[in-house]
């Protein structure tokens, strides 16, 4: 299965097999105090997450999950176990960081980990599409100051009643991050039809917007 993993709290790394996925990420890196960059679903492998890039709720503050890969070991076309980090092979490592796998299949990804708060305040906003470039314009001059703290991910979605904006949130800043969405509400409010943000355990990694949308219905 190769979903080993190993987190040096001291160091701020953790070393993980490719079959590891995020939910597990999340659980083993948080226990700690600690995070990077992953991707939204919890279910996501590292492996093909990271070759490919790693967008996630963490990448305004800290890049790519690419970007945090500081070290992988990997196995050649011609069967060579090679080893890449800043030190060795560095232009192997430049490759990797989502050069997806073209390279040789990777055994094991080194990453910088992060202090990340424990808990994230966030969830879905859902609003009506009907006036959508007076929403796009209100999501935009809001997101252009907004902390590099908060991710925000502008789906539209269809439904049977037609066409939804829904905002997937998440401040990873703790508990002061209620405040801070009082600019959001003035920018996007009056038009909202669903709201389920809350404090919740960090869930970098995670469902967010699947368990949203089935409780908002």
């Amino acid at each position: 299965q190769m979903d080993g993993m190993r987190v040096d709290a001291k160091a701020r790394t953790a070393r993980v097999q490719p079959g590891v996925v995020l939910a597990q990420f999340d659980r083993e890196t948080q226990a700690r105090g600690l995070a990077t960059t992953m991707g939204t679903v919890s279910q996501t492998g590292v492996g093909g997450l990271t070759l490919g890039g790693g967008f996630g709720r963490l990448s305004r503050r800290f890049g790519l999950a690419c970007d945090n890969l500081i070290g992988a070991v990997m196995v050649t076309a011609d069967g060579r176990r090679v080893a890449t980090s800043n030190s060795r092979n560095p232009d192997l490592l430049w490759a990797l960081r989502g050069g997806g796998g073209n390279f040789g299949i990777v055994t094991s990804f080194e990453y910088r980990l992060h202090a990340v708060a424990p808990e994230m305040h966030g969830g879905l906003l859902v609003f009506p599409f009907t006036e959508p470039r007076a929403l796009l314009r209100s999501y935009a001059d809001f997101i252009a100051d907004a902390s590099d703290e908060l991710f925000v991910m502008f789906d539209i979605v269809p439904t049977p009643n037609g066409r939804i904006a829904a905002l997937e949130v998440c401040h990873s800043g703790g508990k002061a991050a209620v405040k801070l969405f009082e600019p959001a509400d003035a920018c996007l409010g009056g038009q909202g039809q669903g709201d389920d943000r809350g404090h919740r355990a960090a869930a970098h990694g995670g469902d967010i917007a699947e368990v949203a949308l089935e409780q908002l219905g």
